[in-house]
């Protein structure tokens, strides 16, 4: 009996081991300088599945087959994140500005901030793939461009004195064609 019950602790051990396999993370990280993005929010969806050669993309993205080497592609991301519905995983960043997703299956996946923190940009939409070169377990490490709210200095401090000098020239032209014409 004791001999039974160690196989049988044996089996559930190694389907166990079995279910693990073939299944990745994605750690998202997002920093602004030296400071961690807070107060925001990513969205992880599966967008497509894996096949002989490249990813089907599922119906609710519009179907279709793309390449493996067109994963990389911004506007495939773009174009894909104009499709996203509510059916991905939504988390919250942490107090350090990182969101992880596990058990994740073999697929194509795109990343997109939903919910952006105060004075930044959200970052644009990427595509990854698990796994990405036989890694299974994924860090994306993003840092948001500010929003800036002042007009940058151009170096242009000439251009009041132009400005005031051209108006005085304007008046005086004026003068003296309104001399001439009098006289």
């Amino acid at each position: 009996i004791w001999l039974l019950c160690l196989s049988a602790w044996l089996f559930s051990m190694s389907a166990v081991a079995a279910a693990a396999e073939n299944r990745g993370s994605i750690r998202v990280k997002l920093e602004a300088g030296d400071l961690p993005v807070i107060n925001g929010a990513v969205t992880l969806y599966q967008v497509g599945v894996k096949v002989e050669d490249g990813y089907r993309i599922t119906e609710a993205f519009g179907g279709g087959i793309v390449r493996q080497s067109d994963t990389d592609s911004e506007k495939l991301a773009q174009w894909l994140a104009e499709s996203a519905g509510e059916a991905g995983i939504h988390m919250l960043l942490d107090a350090d500005g990182n969101a992880i997703f596990s058990e994740l299956e073999e697929g194509l996946y795109m990343l997109v901030q939903t919910e952006r923190m105060d004075g930044f940009y959200p970052i644009y939409p990427v595509l990854l793939t698990i796994p990405q070169e036989e890694n299974w377990d994924l860090l994306v490490h993003k840092a948001p461009a500010p929003v800036v709210t002042e007009l940058p200095k151009t170096g242009q401090s000439p251009i009041p004195f132009l400005g005031v000098l051209g108006m005085f020239l304007s008046a005086a032209g004026l003068l003296l064609c309104r001399k001439k014409i009098r006289d």
